[in-house]
C-alpha cells in the first residue's frame, strides 16, 4: 500500500521519495478536497494538506477527474480497456460504473479515414 502526502500544491512524499508528476488536479464544490492522478491512479486529498488516499486501483490508466456540483460524485476517464472511456463512481468509495464503452480498436477507422482525406 502506498501512502502519498501532499503539502500545499507544491510537494509530497510517497515512502520517503519526492513524487513526480500529480496530474490533473480537481477541487471539490465546497473546496475542501482535491483530486488527482497520480502512478495510473486517481487519488483524494484534503485541500489544506494531508494523507492522500487512493480513489482507483484498475488495471490501466486512470486520469482527468471531475467531481460533480454536488460533491457526491466523481467522474474520470480510463485506459482499463484500450481506448479512453468515462467513469463513474461515488466520492466516498465503491463501485465504479463505466459509461461509455469504446471499442479499442476505433482510432484505426478514424486514421484510416485521414489517410483518405489527405489523398
Amino acid at each position: 500500500m502506498h501512502t502519498l502526502l501532499l503539502f500545499g500544491f507544491l510537494s509530497s512524499t510517497i515512502a520517503a521519495q519526492e513524487t513526480y508528476f500529480l496530474m490533473d488536479p480537481t477541487v471539490s464544490p465546497d473546496a475542501q478536497t482535491v483530486v488527482f492522478s497520480y502512478d495510473t491512479d486517481l487519488w483524494s486529498v484534503p485541500a489544506k494538506a494531508g494523507t492522500a488516499l487512493r480513489l482507483t486501483a484498475m488495471n490501466e490508466e486512470e486520469m482527468l477527474p471531475n467531481i460533480s456540483p454536488d460533491g457526491k460524485w466523481l467522474a474520470f476517464s480510463a485506459t482499463q480497456f484500450g481506448n479512453k472511456d468515462i467513469f463513474l463512481m461515488p466520492m466516498e468509495g465503491g463501485s465504479i460504473q463505466q459509461l461509455t464503452f469504446n471499442d479499442a480498436n476505433s482510432h484505426k477507422y478514424y486514421d484510416s479515414e485521414l489517410k483518405q482525406r489527405k489523398n
